[in-house]
């Protein structure tokens, strides 16, 4: 048989602390809605109210701008690494072959130009 849904309670230190994973970036929607049981229908009314500062939490004005910009960062430290790993191969794949190497040793220095002073 089916469990009925439960109508639970959550202290407003728990919405506070569900709401700032989410806004902090350390946790996405479905990440928090599997660790801490709760829907995503809970956390939409949650979040506005926690935008809003109705949970009572210090929230300075430039408090989004910060988040804001700490989900740049995030997302710019993301593309380094992509383009780190990509240079990375790229640099391998450009890289000569030992035997091609030998091969360059084996070959003759091409003729002076003329007018060019002779090698030492």
């Amino acid at each position: 048989m089916r469990k009925s849904p439960s109508n639970r309670k959550y202290s407003t230190a728990f919405k506070v602390q569900v709401c700032t994973a989410i806004r902090a970036g350390t946790m996405g929607w479905r990440e928090t809605e599997r660790a801490y049981g709760v829907s995503s229908g809970l956390l939409t009314p949650w979040l506005k109210k926690f935008d809003a500062g109705e949970y009572g939490q210090i929230n300075h004005p430039e408090r989004r701008v910060i988040v804001e910009l700490q989900n740049h960062v995030a997302e710019l430290e993301r593309m380094v690494g992509r383009l780190t790993i990509e240079n990375d191969r790229l640099r391998t794949a450009l890289k000569p072959s030992p035997a091609s190497n030998d091969n360059d040793k084996n070959q003759e220095a091409p003729p002076p130009r003329q007018g060019a002073p002779a090698p030492a």
